[in-house]
């Protein structure tokens, strides 16, 4: 018998009912560019958990960055594909469709700098592509008997992995595809927390993105934009670009959270007040945030509950959305005025907290804005 491209690991394998025929095919067909019997191992190991088949094509292996010791390696690491993420959301047996995609302008983008050759020093080059500015994806989801709509904007250049000032992989072979498959991945985690972030998604980044900063990539531009409170389409929705930090230290003001998260925040609380389903989105948070997110994040949407708890809740979302469009200035005469309101009896507690909460989110994002802006 010819000798294996990755040898069969009879330990490891026997463990978990992987015959030799089986091990063959996952090598030699549905991962044939793997390169370690761990990425193997752990790509059989993430379909058992989530109750997919790996043979289905549910599960990817892609290479992501690390930093080790002053220096970056190449890691391979295993994400469900976009077919399983599909696949997860018609298992809830709510799976209502999913809208072609919407695209954005045509823009050109150009990317220059050194390119490795594997013969011969390396050679400047300049390369350009036309893409969408952005994509729209938009899945639906039986909530309580009604089909409920829940979209994602993706912009291509906060979506785009750069390594040495060059987009990876297939982004550039095909980054209106890659765009495309992203902007669906995010749509369906929004409207199904049993959906995790995509391969597609994850291939090229970055696994401990506090060190973005070393690269030699040029830094992804954010995108400004209007308040989304009032109008959930002004602002660009973004996708973490980031595996999360994964640290033990817990954030406990909205100007701590990085600004992809607070976009992501800002888009789930516009589906939990339309849709009313606060519990769905303390769900969503716990699924898709980083742990040391979650009490501040949980705290802004228990703050909805209180609001709307409130026979005036209705009246007195508009006036905190109104105040977040006019700025800080409107945000501070906002919680002077609900405290005073409180005071008086005619707010309960519960939803003059939870509308302070709600004005000191609006004002990261204002901040944000401004700084994107700027």
């Amino acid at each position: 018998m010819s000798e294996l491209r990755i040898p069969y690991p009879t330990e490891r394998a026997g463990k978990r009912g992987l015959d030799l025929q089986k091990w063959g095919v996952l090598i030699n067909t549905t991962f044939p560019a793997a390169q370690t019997e761990d990425a193997i191992i752990n790509a059989w190991d993430l379909a058992q958990v989530r109750g997919l088949d790996v043979f289905s094509g549910h599960i990817a292996i892609v290479s992501q960055r690390r930093k080790v010791d002053n220096h970056w390696i190449n890691q391979e690491s295993c994400w469900l594909t976009l077919k399983a993420q599909i696949y997860t959301a018609h298992k809830t047996g709510a799976f209502a469709g999913i809208d072609p995609i919407t695209f954005g302008p045509m823009v050109e983008r150009t990317y220059s700098g050194f390119k490795r050759q594997d013969n011969g020093p390396n050679t400047e080059q300049t390369v350009s592509f036309t893409v969408p500015e952005y994509v729209t994806a938009t899945v639906y989801r039986f909530v309580n008997g009604q089909r409920c709509a829940f979209s994602d904007t993706l912009f291509f250049d906060e979506a785009v992995p750069i390594v040495n000032k060059f987009p990876t992989g297939l982004w550039a072979k095909a980054p209106t595809l890659m765009l495309s498959k992203c902007a669906k991945a995010a749509a369906l985690r929004l409207g199904f927390a049993e959906c995790d972030y995509s391969a597609d998604e994850m291939d090229g980044q970055i696994m401990n993105p506090e060190t973005v900063s070393d690269l030699t990539a040029e830094p992804q531009r954010l995108s400004a934009g209007p308040s989304t409170l009032a109008n959930p389409t002004a602002i660009p929705a973004s996708e973490f670009n980031e595996v999360p930090q994964g640290t033990d230290d817990v954030v406990s003001s909205f100007n701590k959270v990085h600004s992809r998260a607070l976009r992501w925040l800002d888009r789930s609380v516009d589906a939990a007040v339309t849709l009313g389903a606060f519990d769905e989105a303390i769900d969503n948070i716990r699924s898709t945030l980083e742990p040391e997110l979650h009490d501040i994040s949980v705290s802004l949407v228990n703050g909805l509950k209180g609001i709307f708890a409130d026979p005036r809740g209705p009246s007195l979302w508009a006036y905190l959305c109104e105040a977040r469009r006019r700025g800080p200035e409107a945000c501070d005469m906002a919680s002077k005025e609900v405290n005073n309101q409180a005071a008086s009896g005619k707010l309960s507690k519960a939803a003059a907290d939870g509308a302070n909460t709600v004005l000191n989110f609006n004002r990261a994002l204002q901040r944000l804005s401004a700084s994107a802006a700027a």
